[in-house]
């Protein structure tokens, strides 16, 4: 059935035959009503207008001779016979409608107001790999939802509420919310452009959003996810972002299903991902979630993140029957990772929780910068979870939280690093290799160890501060290298150092050294700086616990010159039987120093890790422990 055909001529008479329509029933519903223009004397564009009215739709086809239009009940197929790019414009609403556009061109589909529920298949398709952008006028909202299952013929490829072949293109400021009741919300065969708009992506069965490539350049996208195993956007190959914003919130728990794992995730690309611009604000409250996953590499040279995981991990069996586990995780990234500019702030909450983690190399900063403000480049990682085993009888422990984590190295080139770890296991940056810190600024305050390196650790003009309530402040495996830099290091814990190199030994060739600890600290004789370490005056070769020195809460250690103070750290908790480290080219082997406790210097030269350490000044109120020379 070809439907009714009106000349351009009696357009006039268009809406009393609209109103008309409705009350013909079912069977006019069934053949629709096509509008054709008279191509003699008609001046309105080529666009073809889509009326959708409950059960009903009425269409209006300007080019008979272009495009067949065929219409069953409120399903429309539009077929263009040419290649000629052309525009539709649909509005209105039906509880029971369907958009198909089968072209082999360039398409702008206008949603305008729509309303559009499908009850047999996807709500709008465009099978050809044709180009399309939709376009959401300002004003206006759209909704879109498709079935449960999809009754159509085999040929039909079709997986989502909103789907195209071919590449997709999102435009405009006006609102569209898709919901994917049968497979993902909105998917392209190809790549994805979101322009602008509000878009709400509205708990999709898989994923929400799903296609090779995805540009973020302007517009916002609302993630809403509760199924297991689910993705808000899956990119099969890139994710660029130079604008806009990602805000979302998920639900879903990992699946595990013969011994294999999906994971849920808010935003995930399996090849590599860029942020340039934007905001992506994510929280994900499922076990074993992920806020952010990439497959290949990381770049991060601009914009703000915001991500919380709610989630806790969990132990399981292989498909081998193996014992394993799995942690929720901010941003996993199995590829190289460089973090140039930007905001981070990551916050972990759960057990087993980890803020950044990298299975390959991470970069933060850019080589030979300097110290640069901490707006341009600001990594804040909190995790409150614990590990998922913890004996520590036999020094055991399984899924820790990490603030920052790598299999590999870590080069620190520049950047303001914030880091704060509660539970059991929760270290503040990880390197499995080795780490390198340059002229960036690093504060930790961790539950474990502030900075651990499977190897080497190297410090050459950063400035870092780490405070460990229960493990050593900075340890590594193998050298702990200082060329400059202020360096200060507390463990509270009665058996741990503040410096621990595991049998290796601590070089000191520049910047200033200083830490509070439970043991001794071994500083090797190469060491260029003038450095001493307690007790003093007990030159054998094992110390004994009970030798250290008494420090009282809320005080700075204090090296000084007389009333002249050197270096000052302040320790929050105390610390009972104390051993001290001190290294500074202030200091010389011809004079003596004292070591006291107390207030802070006044008018110091100058302020380190938010009052925390202290050059040069004044003393007025401290209690001398005991005097050396280094």
């Amino acid at each position: 059935m070809h439907g009714l055909l009106l000349n351009r001529k009696n357009y006039h008479i268009i809406g009393f035959l609209m109103t008309m329509l409705m009350s013909l029933g079912r069977a006019t519903a069934q053949q629709g009503i096509v509008f054709s223009q008279d191509d003699g004397e008609s001046t309105v564009s080529d666009t073809i207008g889509i009326f959708f009215r409950n059960n009903d739709v009425v269409v209006q086809n300007p080019r008979l001779d272009l495009f067949i239009v065929e219409v069953k009940q409120a399903d429309v197929n539009i077929t263009a016979k040419g290649r000629r790019p052309f525009v539709c414009k649909a509005e209105g609403n039906s509880d029971n409608g369907r958009l198909v556009i089968d072209a082999d061109t360039t398409c702008t589909l206008i949603l305008s107001n729509l309303s559009l529920n499908s009850q047999r298949a996807n709500a709008i398709s465009f099978p050809q790999k044709q180009k399309v952008r939709i376009e959401l006028p300002e004003g206006t909202n759209t909704t879109l939802s498709d079935a449960t299952d999809y009754k159509t013929d085999s040929t039909d490829t079709s997986n989502a509420c909103l789907y195209a072949r071919g590449s997709l293109t999102l435009a405009g400021s006006g609102s569209l919310e898709v919901t994917g009741n049968y497979r993902h919300a909105i998917s392209s065969g190809k790549n994805v452009t979101i322009e602008g708009g509000h878009i709400t992506i509205n708990d999709a069965v898989k994923d929400g959003l799903h296609c090779d490539k995805l540009c973020m350049e302007g517009g916002t996208i609302y993630l809403l996810s509760s199924h297991d195993g689910a993705k808000g956007i899956k990119c099969k190959e890139y994710f660029t972002m130079t604008g806009g914003c990602i805000e979302g919130e998920a639900t879903g728990n990992i699946i595990i299903k013969d011994g294999k794992t999906t994971y849920s995730s808010l935003l995930k690309s399996d090849g590599g991902m860029e942020v340039i611009q934007g905001n992506i604000m994510l929280k994900h409250y499922g076990m074993g979630g992920r806020c952010i996953s990439v497959d290949g590499n990381l770049k991060v040279s601009g914009g703000t993140f915001k991500l919380e995981n709610h989630g806790h991990g969990d132990s399981y069996l292989t498909s081998k029957q193996e014992s394993d586990y799995y942690t929720p995780k901010c941003i996993t990234v199995k590829g190289n990772s460089l973090i140039e500019r930007g905001q981070l702030r990551l916050l972990a909450i759960g057990n087993g929780g980890k803020g950044l983690d990298c299975s390959d190399t991470l970069f933060i900063g850019r080589q030979g910068e300097g110290y640069i403000p901490e707006d341009s480049l600001l990594i804040n990682v909190e995790t409150r979870g614990t590990a998922l085993v913890d004996n520590v009888e036999e020094d055991f422990r399984r899924g820790c939280p990490k603030a920052i984590k790598s299999d590999n190295d870590i080069y620190v080139y520049s950047g303001n690093l914030r880091i704060k770890t509660h539970g059991q296991g929760g270290e503040g940056i990880e390197a499995k290799g080795s780490l390198r810190a340059y002229t960036s600024t690093i504060i930790a305050d961790c539950f474990d160890d502030g900075i651990n390196t499977g190897k080497r650790c190297y410090i050459d003009g950063a400035n870092i501060f780490c405070l460990s309530h229960n493990n050593d402040g900075i340890d590594s495996n193998g050298k702990i290298s200082i060329m400059d830099g202020i360096v200060s290091a507390i463990s509270e814990h009665d058996a741990d150092e503040s410096f621990d190199t595991n049998g290796g030994r601590l070089y000191i060739y520049g910047g200033i050294v200083v830490g509070i600890g439970h043991d001794d600290v071994v500083i090797s004789s190469q060491s260029t700086v003038p450095f001493y370490t307690t007790p003093s005056y007990l030159q054998q070769d094992h110390y004994h616990h009970g030798d250290g020195i008494n420090l009282q809460p809320k005080s700075f250690l204090t090296i000084s010159r007389g009333h002249k103070a050197v270096v000052s750290l302040y320790h929050e908790q105390g610390v009972t039987d104390a051993f001290i480290t001190v290294a500074t080219p202030a200091m010389t082997s011809q004079e003596t120093y004292s070591i006291s406790d107390g207030s802070s210097p006044l008018n110091p030269e100058k302020e380190w890790f938010d009052g925390r350490v202290f050059t040069a000044g004044e003393l007025e109120d401290s209690k001398t422990l005991f005097t050396f020379k280094p």
